[in-house]
């Protein structure tokens, strides 16, 4: 796996393909005259805290996940160090495909409370001409119903980063106040051979942050109690 990575700070590879998808989409053919939303508050100046109950998956061996907290409380992040798919010359029969599910406990500061309004995730892909890569993720709140994954597609050929954004389009729903939300984060990566030559060729796609400061990143919008 390791030679098989090195090519990804190597040569002029700066190709960019970026994914967009909606958590939700809310669809109406006529939407009756509201009142404008109020404008949310400013996130909190006091640390919000994320402790990691736990992880587990062929994704994220224990000691290879790290979670951060924007100092400006405006998103927490997930650091994966060993999210990586490969298939073709070098591959094992299991490479094609990983997962990892992170449970997460979020402390937001007194008086406050939080929803989730939006992911980002980032990457790397190596696909070969004709290779196919996905990326699949959902977060929902321990005890609720797991909603289906979604997934951002990759296509062949690619050599950079790839980008995909899960945005929110109704309205965040705010956790209950005075409570400590634990969220259940599910990920997985799958890579495919397709048209090209797994005889000759080899095609990767991770989730790890080599020289980017996220790989899935969850922006918050913050309520006072």
């Amino acid at each position: 796996m390791s030679c098989v990575r090195c090519c990804r700070t190597g040569g002029a590879m700066r190709t960019r393909t970026v994914v967009a998808t909606s958590l939700a989409l809310v669809m109406a053919s006529a939407v009756p005259a509201r009142a404008a939303a109020p404008i949310p508050p400013p996130p909190p100046t006091a640390s919000m805290v994320v402790d990691v109950v736990t992880v587990s998956g062929s994704g994220c061996p224990p000691g290879t996940v790290l979670v951060t907290v924007a100092q400006d409380n405006t998103r927490f992040s997930l650091i994966y160090n060993s999210f990586f798919v490969q298939v073709g010359v070098g591959a094992g029969p299991l490479d094609f495909r990983k997962s990892c599910q992170a449970v997460l406990a979020l402390r937001p500061p007194a008086g406050f409370t939080l929803a989730v309004s939006g992911v980002d995730h980032m990457g790397y892909a190596f696909l070969a001409d004709g290779a196919t890569g996905i990326h699949q993720a959902s977060h929902h709140l321990q005890g609720r119903p797991r909603p289906a994954l979604i997934s951002h597609p990759l296509i062949g050929p690619m050599d950079g980063l790839w980008q995909a954004t899960d945005e929110v389009l109704i309205e965040p729903v705010y956790f209950p106040c005075g409570t400590t939300p634990i969220m259940v984060l599910d990920t997985a990566l799958r890579v495919g051979a397709g048209t090209s030559d797994p005889q000759t060729t080899t095609s990767f796609v991770s989730l790890d942050a080599v020289d980017i400061s996220y790989s899935s990143s969850y922006r918050l919008a913050w309520a006072t109690c």
